[in-house]
């Protein structure tokens, strides 16, 4: 069985991650209309919603990678085999 693992302490991992909030930061600064927030303040809020939401995204997608797993040998397990 194949197993994921949860890098999510890493400190690595987070660098593609901010790499990603900077450029989408950069792209969204073009459409970004001043109203409420100066646009650093937007980015920012941004790149620390990206940031805080990564681990949760991780676990919750290995969490239905285990689910998957789990249920694609139930179903090979009750294949009858001829």
């Amino acid at each position: 069985m194949t197993h994921f693992q949860d890098h999510s302490s890493s400190e690595s991992s987070s660098k593609p991650i901010e790499a990603l909030a900077d450029c989408l930061a950069d792209h969204l600064q073009h459409a970004f209309q001043e109203d409420v927030d100066p646009f650093e303040v937007y980015a920012h809020k941004l790149k620390v919603r990206l940031l805080t939401d990564m681990p949760l995204f991780k676990q919750n997608f290995i969490k239905g990678y285990h689910v998957l797993v789990e249920e694609l040998q139930s179903m090979q397990q009750q294949e009858p085999e001829s």
